[in-house]
Order: structure tokens, then sequence, then C-alpha cells
């Protein structure tokens, strides 16, 4: 799989969805200035939240 640079990617990727009868439309944007991949920063988000829970489970 090749790897797409989100430096020169200068208009928002778009999705629009449909789910029942409302309409969904999601702009994503990246960061010129990251250092990380989406793999990475998803794998981080999933640490935090771990470990949120643990400390935090009510």
């Amino acid at each position: 799989m090749q790897k797409k640079n989100h430096s020169t990617i200068d208009t928002p990727q778009r999705i629009r969805k449909k789910i029942g009868k409302a309409n969904y439309d999601v702009s994503l944007y990246f960061s010129k200035t990251s250092t990380e991949t989406a793999h990475d920063k998803l794998k981080r988000i999933i640490v935090d939240d771990c470990i949120h829970k643990k400390y935090h489970n009510d």
C-alpha cells in the first residue's frame, strides 16, 4: 500500500453518508505539520482511552 503525503493535500477530503433519512457530510483535514501517521494517532487515542478508563471506571 502506498502512503500519501499529507502535506500536498490542500483541499479537505469529503465524505457523504446517508443514515435513515439523515444525510451526514464530513470534511477531513490533515495538518501539514503533523509528525504522526493516522495509525500512530489512532493507537495513541486508544491507549490513552484505555488508561483513562482503567483509573476512572465508575
